[in-house]
Formats: structure tokens, C-alpha cells, sequence
């Protein structure tokens, strides 16, 4: 990508309404006026995402945020020796890109699509004239920031602490609620986005401690795998495989 912006959205979409966006009231643009709302739709840039597409890289510049409209990203952090781990999942709502816009330099990490995904790019002109116009739109990015940093501590304290299988349900449990499923308790089955390695990677565990565990709910009838396909006979007893988080 090499941090050209226009390379960023090579195929964008036209234009879909801030106002009508389903994202709205969870996300921080919920607190511009009606006319600020107006200029964002005029000057963002939206465009649809296939599984597995780079929405950026690490290392490259910041030439704004991106806001997720729906599906599912993962923030990717590749080290020297080449090795990659997903430190982060960021769902509907969300701004990413927000924190090195802020710092300045460039992304610390990679930005994935784990499954179609609608985003919208707010391009670093456009993002500075909203700040300047609506305070409590920053104040609204820190408290973003404040929540990601809690949420952060509490991943440590629980990967420290409980057994993997809590974990492991908590995660499923977090990504059938982003998996556009029917809501219903009963026979749930979707694909999961993850690898096993990146599912290991983010509870902190090892690979074959995933393997295990996947084996042991699937012994005890909490959910059955093939490949990146998973059933849950009923949604209850995966919640209470969570319940200590």
C-alpha cells in the first residue's frame, strides 16, 4: 500500500447516509449535529471490504481514521522475526487509527477484514475540522481510549487467571454476537473468522492447549468444529462456561 491514501480505497462505494447508518448510535460520530453529519457523508470515503483484505499496514502513515460500519477487524502486529499475532478485534461502531492520528508517526499495527466489511475513511483534514467544530466529539475519543485501556487490563487479568475454556467460551461467545446469526438459543452454526493459531494467540494460550479444548467441548456437547465451522447445540451452557469472566 506504501501509505498512498488513494490507494486505500481503490473501489469505493457511493455515498451511504451518516444519518441512516446503522453503527450511528454506538459510535462517536453519535455526537455531531444534524450539519456536521451532512459534511461527514460528503467528504467520507466508504468502501466494501472482502475476508482477508489489508485495510492498512503497519508502518504505514496516518492520513486519517477509519470507521467500521459493520462486519469484523482484527488489528495485526507483525514483529521483526516475521511472526504475527491479532492483539485486538474491533467490531461496529468503532473508530480505528484514532490513537496514532492523535500521536502522530505511523500505524503500530495492521488492520484486517475477517469478514465483509463496510468502512468508512475520514480522511485527517476532514477528522480536524469536526474536532474543532464539536468538543465532545475528543472528548468522546478518550473516552473511547479509557475503555480500550480498561478493557485491556482486564484481558491480562483473565488470561492470568482463569482456565482456558473460560476463555475460550468468552471469545466465542464475543464473536457470535458480531456473526449476523439469527438471535435464537438453539443450534447456532456460523463460521468462525479466526485461525486457531490467532484464537490462541489472543486468550494467551498455545496452540495445542486450543486444540484440547476445542476436543473437551466438543466431548461435552458445548460445541462441535470442523474446520472453521462451529455448532452450538444450545447457547446456555456456552454462557456458562464464560459465567466467571
Amino acid at each position: 500500500m506504501g501509505g498512498n491514501m488513494r490507494s486505500a480505497f481503490p473501489d469505493c462505494d457511493g455515498p451511504s447516509g451518516c444519518l441512516s447508518c446503522s453503527a450511528l448510535s454506538y459510535s462517536v460520530w453519535n455526537h455531531l449535529t444534524e450539519s456536521d453529519l451532512d459534511f461527514l457523508n460528503d467528504h467520507k470515503k466508504t468502501r466494501r471490504y472482502k475476508p482477508g483484505q489489508i485495510i492498512f499496514f503497519q508502518d504505514d502513515p496516518c492520513y486519517g481514521v477509519y470507521c467500521i460500519e459493520n462486519g469484523l477487524v482484527a488489528l495485526r502486529k507483525t514483529d521483526e522475526q516475521g511472526r504475527s499475532v491479532i492483539v485486538r478485534l474491533v467490531h461496529p461502531g468503532e473508530t480505528v487509527g484514532y490513537r496514532t492520528f492523535f500521536a502522530g508517526g505511523n500505524f503500530t499495527s495492521s488492520a484486517e477484514s475477517l469478514g465483509a466489511c463496510r468502512i468508512c475513511f475520514i480522511e485527517r483534514s476532514v477528522l480536524e475540522y469536526l474536532l474543532d467544530r464539536n468538543k465532545e466529539v475528543m472528548r468522546e475519543f478518550t473516552r473511547q481510549l479509557a475503555n480500550e485501556l480498561k478493557r485491556s487490563e482486564e484481558d491480562m487479568l483473565y488470561r492470568s487467571t482463569l482456565p482456558a475454556r473460560n476463555r475460550l467460551a468468552h471469545l466465542l461467545l464475543n464473536l457470535v454476537a458480531h456473526a449476523d446469526l439469527e438471535l435464537k438459543r438453539k443450534d447456532l452454526r456460523w463460521e468462525l473468522p479466526l485461525s486457531r493459531q490467532d484464537m490462541a494467540a489472543i486468550l494467551g494460550i498455545r496452540p495445542e492447549t486450543i486444540a484440547r479444548t476445542l476436543h473437551t467441548f466438543e466431548n461435552e456437547g458445548i460445541a462441535f468444529f470442523e474446520g472453521r465451522k462451529v455448532t452450538v447445540p444450545e447457547l446456555g451452557r456456552l454462557e456458562a462456561e464464560a459465567e466467571e469472566l
